[in-house]
């Protein structure tokens, strides 16, 4: 999905997910406030394309806002068990 199209999708956390065209602050930060909703802060997700890198950078979702991608960086988000979790509760990140 490209990130100008996530407001208003509600991702499926047992699926992977793959966020296109960060392309700035601006887009960064949405996204990362978009994802907070659904993953815990701390989660951790995969860059890939930001200053032009094909490297794979592991990242937490809280830290998502200070990409300065373009638009080949993408974010890759791998499915979330969400009972293995510790601390978490299936209303806080389901409904």
């Amino acid at each position: 999905m490209f990130a100008s199209q996530i407001e208003g999708f509600r991702p499926n956390v047992d699926e992977i997910l793959v966020i296109q065209e960060i392309d700035g602050i601006m887009m960064s930060a949405t996204v990362k406030l978009w994802l907070s909703e659904y993953y815990p802060d701390e989660y951790q997700v995969f860059i890939v394309g930001e200053n032009g890198s094909s490297i794979a950078k592991k990242i937490s979702v809280m830290e998502i806002d200070r990409i300065c991608g373009d638009h080949n960086t993408v974010v890759v988000v791998l499915p979330i068990d969400i009972l293995q979790e510790k601390g978490l509760t299936l209303t806080r990140w389901l409904i």
